[in-house]
């Protein structure tokens, strides 16, 4: 279909987004119950790889190329209500022994949507605020879900990506966030590191100005913890490269004098010498390891907590050094733990790397 509509639109197919949609929906509503699935991810299948054709597709000429485009693009919100319908149906709460695999076909059905949605963000720029909107709540309400975690991270790292995500900010945070921070066994580390790592790089203003929040204390404890995975990378990892430009992007933010307040002298921001003990810095003392720096980190929720507390009531002053403080642990820690990274392995590891 997608070929066809490719060769034939528009001259002798004026409309296929709203044509398919038509037969394929029409089918399932008079087909049997155990069809309805198989049709409905037929539609969304055709209606995923479509746009993402278009996209890479060579026309014979820029004037076709544009009445093509007009002529998919007209149906953009026939596409868009298709995938957000299926992400809006609940999955089956209750599943008997012998229902053919029901609740997955479902959970398929809804990781499909997933990838529907993104291709059609991607290819229309100029979708409605409201429709935004609802796509960042029902993305980030999937990552909750096991089944369709998966498939939520990876579409939400390629929509965050785009410029037009900065539009979104408190959605996309304030929805993000309690589901970044909350540890789960059933996480998967890729994906989870992809997604915290683009989180922050689109978002490290916000991060810069809720330093001070716990909840982003926690967020950077776990960007941390992946940028300290276990390993060698290039060798026995590939992760901990992953947050390297968030920590580029959020020291620019917090020195650029316009996101956050800089420090005054006398302020409460100290050199490392007076801010850690000689055992961090100094030369010849005992090494601290970088894993007992990040369990200190941690300590400082309790701050963040006050801070946020001082600025509710109109203190801004406090919350700011704050802000520094917490800033000044989390570079202390990152350098710690980049020290580990590249540091050279023991002789016995070493020798075992050598073709």
């Amino acid at each position: 279909l997608v070929a066809l509509a490719l060769k034939t639109v528009p001259d002798a197919w004026t409309r296929p987004v709203a044509g398919v949609c038509a037969a394929l929906e029409a089918a399932a509503a008079a087909a049997p119950e155990a069809r309805r699935p198989a049709l409905r991810a037929a539609l969304l299948n055709f209606l995923t790889v479509l746009p993402e054709e278009m996209r890479k597709a060579v026309f014979s000429s820029e004037p076709r190329r544009a009445r093509f485009f007009a002529a998919v693009q007209d149906d953009t919100g026939l596409a868009m209500e298709a995938a957000l319908r299926e992400l809006r149906t609940a999955l089956p709460t209750v599943v008997v022994a012998d229902d053919g695999g029901a609740l997955e076909e479902a959970c398929a059905l809804k990781r499909q949507a997933l990838r529907c949605v993104l291709s059609w963000t991607v290819l229309q720029s100029g979708l409605s605020t409201e429709t935004m909107s609802e796509v960042y709540s029902l993305i980030i309400e999937h990552l909750r879900l096991q089944s369709t975690y998966e498939a939520a991270c990876q579409v939400l790292v390629e929509l965050l990506a785009l410029q037009s995500t900065a539009k979104y900010e408190r959605t996309v945070c304030e929805g993000l966030m309690p589901v970044l921070t909350t540890e789960e066994d059933t996480l998967v580390a890729q994906p989870l590191c992809e997604l915290l790592s683009q989180f922050c790089e689109t978002f490290s203003r916000f991060v810069a100005r809720n330093l001070a929040r716990p909840d982003v204390v926690r967020l950077l404890n776990m960007v941390l913890a992946f940028t300290n995975f276990p390993g060698h990378f290039g060798v026995d990892e590939e992760l901990s490269s992953a947050p390297h430009q968030f920590w580029y992007e959020l020291v620019e933010t917090l020195t650029d004098g316009t996101t956050v307040p800089q420090p005054q002298n006398g302020a409460s921001t100290k050199g490392d010498e007076a801010t850690h003990p000689s055992s961090v810095f100094g030369a010849g003392g005992p090494r601290l390891d970088a894993s007992a720096l990040i369990a200190r980190h941690r300590q400082l929720t309790a701050a963040g907590n006050a801070a946020v507390e001082l600025v509710r009531a109109g203190g801004g002053g406090g919350g700011g050094g704050a802000v520094w403080d917490i800033a000044v642990e989390t570079f202390a820690a990152l350098v710690l733990v980049v020290r580990d990274k590249v540091r050279r392995p023991q002789e016995s590891e070493w020798l075992t790397w050598k073709p």
